[in-house]
């Protein structure tokens, strides 16, 4: 999932962007910097997070920075 769709996925959980940014405690021009951005900040994103219930991943709204060990296919040498 990509970082607007993320947030999208996020405000609809929690009721709609403005209660997202409520419950964030910012401005919705932070969303929209985010959404540019393709990425949101650490803590933001662990706090969203928590917000949906885990519904919404940090690994979306933090692309590249979490290393996704769950690949099956990757072989550890031996």
């Amino acid at each position: 999932m990509n970082v607007p769709n993320a947030l999208d996925y996020a405000a609809a959980i929690l009721g709609g962007k403005g209660k997202l940014c409520l419950a964030l405690k910012l401005h919705r021009q932070n969303l929209y910097s985010w959404r540019k951005a393709g990425r949101v900040p650490l803590p933001r994103a662990l706090q969203i997070e928590e917000l949906t219930g885990g519904k919404v991943r940090k690994e979306w709204l933090v692309p590249g920075f979490f290393n996704d060990n769950t690949d099956s296919t990757k072989q550890v040498a031996a």
